[in-house]
């Protein structure tokens, strides 16, 4: 938010994350599904790619939505509630198909649940590290493309279906990665 919007928008981002994650729960807990190898990982693929795309997405769309958060409070013109609104949407999706992933294979891990929660534990602070290394590097929009990239890497190696697809989806994300980085470091 703080690269893309106003930078006092950043800590909505907290909000709109657990939305995400939360929604994708809900989603879990509504929508069972059959522990058939094949449908497993087709499904954590696809869901790793959707994130991806939406990341993509979102970095693309929401800079022309036109929000103008002082029109609200100079001028109480309220139409712009439901650009935030589009905003909030777009910026959940990702956290949405990632929580889907995250939540599935927490809840299917069994009795090995300690050490997958440990896995994704420290994921999430090598992420972070990796966040911050990238950002000082490539600016914050090639950050986000990266992580994007990666996510297509996960959708890539989690199944043997639709692999150029997701072969695809790397090479656009890298593509884009490059050519952001190198037109915000300049």
């Amino acid at each position: 938010f703080s690269f893309i919007t106003f930078y006092h928008f950043t800590y909505l981002i907290i909000s709109v994350a657990m939305l995400g994650f939360g929604a994708a729960g809900t989603y879990l807990t509504t929508h069972k599904m059959e522990d058939n190898t094949t449908a497993v990982d087709e499904f954590l693929a696809r869901n790793a790619w959707r994130m991806g795309v939406t990341i993509v997405a979102a970095i693309i769309l929401i800079p022309r939505i036109h929000f103008y958060p002082a029109d609200i409070i100079f001028y109480k013109d309220y139409s712009n509630l439901i650009s935030l609104l589009i905003i909030v949407f777009l910026t959940a999706l990702p956290f949405f198909f990632g929580g889907i992933c995250i939540g599935f294979i927490i809840s299917h891990s069994g009795g090995t649940v300690n050490r997958i929660y440990f896995a994704d534990l420290a994921g999430a602070a090598s992420g972070c590290l990796l966040a911050l290394l990238l950002i000082n590097n490539l600016g914050g929009i090639a950050t986000c493309f990266a992580v994007a990239a990666i996510t297509m890497v996960v959708a890539a190696f989690s199944t043997v279906y639709h692999r150029r697809r997701y072969l695809i989806g790397i090479l656009i994300t890298v593509v884009l990665t490059v050519l952001t980085a190198r037109f915000e470091l300049l």
